[in-house]
């Protein structure tokens, strides 16, 4: 015996100016993400090498960066993230050493070099982000005008869907 299909409530329509606005924002983080591929080529690295080393960079010290962390914190499989960092490795950004508390586990840190190559990214990126900052800060200063509306007791709700028409004998 199948199972029946659930009946989902209707999204809301959206208007035609707030599609206009949510393909303007798509536009710009893809933008953004053009630059940080083209800049991280610039160095030889692709901009997930670059994002690796900036996790890597930024991990606390009291804990240590293990690369199933670092899988989690890309949202890449473990097995991608072991071939990333034997990729940073070879180009001596990076290295990987077992960790103290806990041999099965390996942990990643930056070499001069990584540090390096992440500080010289990161300043770049910091200057595109800030070029972009007005106009992502009225994005979201909008879209988060709109969660706190929708969220609102008040605020209208999709009707439910109709049932579907008994066929009749």
């Amino acid at each position: 015996m199948g199972r029946s299909p659930r009946l989902a409530a209707a999204p809301p329509r959206i208007a035609p100016d707030e599609l206009a606005r949510l393909a303007s924002f798509r536009m710009l983080l893809r933008q953004f993400d053009s630059f940080s591929t083209q800049a991280s080529a610039q160095l030889g690295l692709t901009s997930v090498q670059y994002q690796a080393l900036l996790a890597i960079a930024t991990q606390q010290d009291d804990v240590p960066l293990t690369v199933k962390l670092l899988a989690q914190q890309l949202m890449i499989k473990h097995n991608s993230a072991v071939g990333l960092v034997d990729r940073i490795e070879q180009l001596g950004l990076a290295l990987r050493r077992q960790s103290e508390s806990d041999r099965r586990s390996v942990v990643v840190a930056l070499t001069p070099r990584g540090r390096s190559a992440v500080n010289r990214l990161a300043v770049k990126h910091r200057r595109a982000l800030q070029s972009i900052a007005p106009e992502m800060g009225s994005y979201m200063r909008h879209f988060a005008k709109q969660a706190v509306e929708d969220a609102s007791p008040n605020a209208p709700r999709a009707r439910p869907p109709k049932s579907p028409a008994k066929p009749r004998h």
